[in-house]
C-alpha cells in the first residue's frame, strides 16, 4: 500500500509539472531584474552585474522594453546612474534584442525542439562579427524559487562555440551572466567567472542560486568575515573527465570540513564530508558542464567551480 501511494504521488507530481511546462510563459514585459555574481580567481575581487526592465523605447517602429545596466547598489532600478543598455521585444515566442548599433537579433526561441540549431551573429566580446550557434540538446523542466515549473531548453557547444547554456522559458539563459550570455561566448578572459544567481519580476524572486543567503541581491560582503579566499582549496584536474581531487589547506579547514557539488541551474548534484582534508570524486556521470564545490570548514567557507569535459 505505502509503494502505492508513493507512486500515486509521484505521477500526480509529474502530472503537475507536465501541466505547468504545457504552459507558455511569456518573457517579461514590466519591471524585472537579472542579477549575476562575479569574482576573479588571479585578484580575488568579488562584484555584481545587474540588469533591470523598466520602461518602453522605439526602434525602426518597432516597440521594445527597455533594458538598462544597473548600478550594483540599486535593487529597485531607482538609481538616476543606470544606464540604458538594450533594447527587447517579444513576438512569436521570440525574443528579439537590439545591443548598441548592432543590428536586432533573436536572442532566444522558444519554438525550438531538440536538435534545432540557433544562430547568433555578432559578439559583445569580439571586435568583430563572430557568427556563431547552439544547438538544443534536451528540453525538460525546472522547478523554480516559487514552486513553479517551467520548460527549461539545455544549449549544446554549435559552431564557434564551446559553452553550453541552459534556457529557461519568461527568464532567458540561467548560466554565467545570464539575460545576455548568448552574446558572451568567448571563455572568460583575465580570470573573470560569471555565475547567474536570480531572476525577479515585480519584486517577486522567480529565480534564485545564492549560495551565501536567501534572498536575491545580497552580496558576499554579508559573510565576507566567514569566506576565506580561493587559495585555500586547490581543486585538479580543472578541467575534468573522470577524476577530481579536492585538497583543502589544513589551517583553515579545522580538520572537519563538509562539501556539496552544484550544478550551474543550482541544482544539489553532490554532498560529502572531507576527510584529512582531501576527498576523491568520480566525475564520470556528470553532464559535462560548470560546477560550483561548495566546502563549509570550522573556519568558514570555501567556494570553487570546476569544468567537466
Amino acid at each position: 500500500m505505502k509503494k502505492l501511494i508513493l507512486l500515486n504521488a509521484f505521477i500526480s507530481l509529474v502530472s503537475f509539472a507536465n501541466a505547468q511546462t504545457s504552459v507558455y510563459h511569456p518573457f517579461p514585459d514590466t519591471n524585472s531584474v537579472w542579477s549575476d555574481d562575479d569574482d576573479n580567481i588571479i585578484s580575488n575581487d568579488y562584484y555584481h552585474q545587474k540588469y533591470g526592465l523598466k520602461g518602453d523605447t522605439s526602434i525602426g517602429g518597432k516597440a521594445y522594453k527597455k533594458i538598462c545596466s544597473l548600478c550594483s547598489w540599486d535593487t529597485n532600478m531607482t538609481s538616476s546612474y543606470n544606464t540604458y543598455y538594450a533594447a527587447i521585444r517579444e513576438e512569436n515566442k521570440r525574443i528579439y534584442t537590439v545591443i548598441g548599433n548592432n543590428p536586432e537579433q533573436v536572442l532566444y526561441d522558444f519554438n525550438l525542439t531538440v536538435g534545432d540549431t540557433m544562430f547568433f551573429y555578432y559578439s559583445q566580446i569580439e571586435s568583430e562579427s563572430d557568427t556563431f550557434s547552439r544547438v538544443v540538446s534536451a528540453i525538460d523542466s525546472i522547478q523554480l524559487y516559487t514552486g513553479q515549473y517551467r520548460k527549461r531548453y539545455t544549449m549544446a557547444n554549435g559552431i564557434n562555440c564551446y559553452l553550453p547554456d541552459v534556457v529557461v522559458e519568461g527568464i532567458g539563459s540561467i548560466s554565467n551572466v545570464g539575460l545576455f550570455n548568448p552574446f558572451n561566448n568567448a571563455i572568460c578572459t583575465c580570470g573573470d567567472e560569471y555565475t547567474f544567481t536570480c531572476f525577479k519580476e515585480l519584486d517577486t524572486v522567480i529565480y534564485l542560486n545564492k549560495l551565501f543567503c536567501n534572498y536575491c541581491f545580497c552580496g558576499l560582503s554579508v559573510n565576507v568575515d566567514n569566506i576565506k579566499t580561493q587559495e585555500n582549496i586547490i581543486i585538479y584536474p580543472n578541467p575534468a573527465t573522470d577524476k577530481l581531487q579536492i585538497d583543502l589547506n589544513s589551517e583553515v579547514s579545522g580538520g572537519n570540513s563538509y562539501l556539496k557539488i552544484y550544478d550551474v541551474v543550482g541544482n544539489l548534484i553532490l554532498e560529502k564530508n572531507v576527510v584529512d582534508n582531501k576527498t576523491n570524486l568520480n566525475v564520470s556521470s556528470f553532464p559535462c558542464g560548470v560546477y560550483i564545490v561548495e566546502v563549509k570548514t570550522e573556519k568558514g567557507i570555501e567556494v570553487r567551480k570546476f569544468v567537466k569535459e
